[in-house]
């Protein structure tokens, strides 16, 4: 049986563990913009680049805000080159490339770039 002064804190544990969900939710939507309008921007011929000055200003201000290059620049990398090493318990992973060249992303399929994306599957 839970004392009144545990079950607060279970709850108050809960509570933040949903919170910390949504917010990790919304800061991977906020990334996923980013790298979309990243991706629209440097594929786009440099006659609309001029023309819309607003949206590059835009696209950069997102991928500044979801801090993209955090984790897809390594250092004294290629800005968005990836092969940024992140240590876990169970290894070394390496960031992805996310930049639109044949060897990140600029090669995938709408559908290829979702699955990457959200849950994390490479295509091929």
């Amino acid at each position: 049986m839970q004392t009144p002064l545990l079950h607060k804190l279970i709850n108050k544990k809960v509570f933040l563990m949903q919170r910390k969900t949504y917010i990790s939710n919304r800061i991977a939507d906020i990334r996923i913009l980013g790298l979309l309008f990243i991706c629209t921007v440097i594929t786009t011929p440099t006659s609309v680049q001029a023309a819309d000055q607003a949206m590059i200003e835009k696209g950069r201000y997102l991928a500044t805000a979801a801090d993209c290059s955090a984790c897809h620049t390594a250092p004294n990398g290629k800005p968005f080159a990836g092969g940024y090493p992140i240590k876990t318990p169970v290894g070394t992973i390496y960031s992805t490339n996310i930049t639109p060249s044949s060897t990140g992303i600029g090669g995938y399929t709408q559908a290829e770039f979702s699955e990457a994306v959200r849950h994390g599957v490479a295509r091929g």
